[in-house]
């Protein structure tokens, strides 16, 4: 490649095209202490809270040079996050889940957001080693994979419904 990273795909030539793909494996050992609960119809979830939460991350992305100053990419995350609870009491806070299901509070899938992007040349040593710079912005278009509600909201009676805390996109647009 004439300059820049593979991730980035910058310093195609015009008519040159870069394919690039990254994965991701995360595994977070996590646990937190008693939840205190604030009415009488929510016991208090007085035992410790532990599990899992792996994540399985693809970026799959497309470069194209448009000409020898500029550049588009097109990004796409694939994922799947679960979250493996290893507690034998119930909670309405955890539960052994992935975020390609549907809950009560989020719709599920595999798709992250997408990336698409436009960089340009503004300054180039020429071939070779040497130092170059970039500009470029882009747009962010999130994934249908949200949570609906906030996890945080009480009900009328002031205790919590069943929720999920995680989704793959918060559902906004962003440059």
């Amino acid at each position: 490649m004439p300059v820049g990273s593979a991730d980035k795909g910058v310093g195609l030539g015009a008519g040159e095209i870069m394919f690039t793909g990254d994965y991701i494996y995360q595994s977070i050992d996590w646990s937190h202490g008693v939840i205190p609960l604030p009415t009488p119809q929510d016991p208090d979830e007085d035992y410790v809270h532990m599990g899992l939460l792996n994540s399985n991350i693809l970026n799959l992305g497309l470069t194209i040079g448009l000409n020898d100053y500029w550049n588009v990419s097109l990004s796409q995350l694939f994922v799947e996050r679960c979250m493996e609870w290893t507690v034998l009491e119930s909670s309405q806070h955890h539960r052994t889940e992935c975020s390609s299901s549907d809950f009560v509070n989020s719709k599920g899938g595999y798709l992250g957001d997408t990336r698409l992007n436009f960089k340009y040349l503004l300054a180039n040593q020429g071939k070779g080693p040497g130092n170059r710079v970039f500009i470029g912005g882009g747009l962010v278009i999130p994934s249908n994979n949200v949570l609906t509600e906030s996890p945080f909201l009480q009900d009328g009676d002031g205790h919590y419904p069943e929720h999920r805390h995680f989704a793959l996109s918060d559902g906004s647009y962003k440059i």
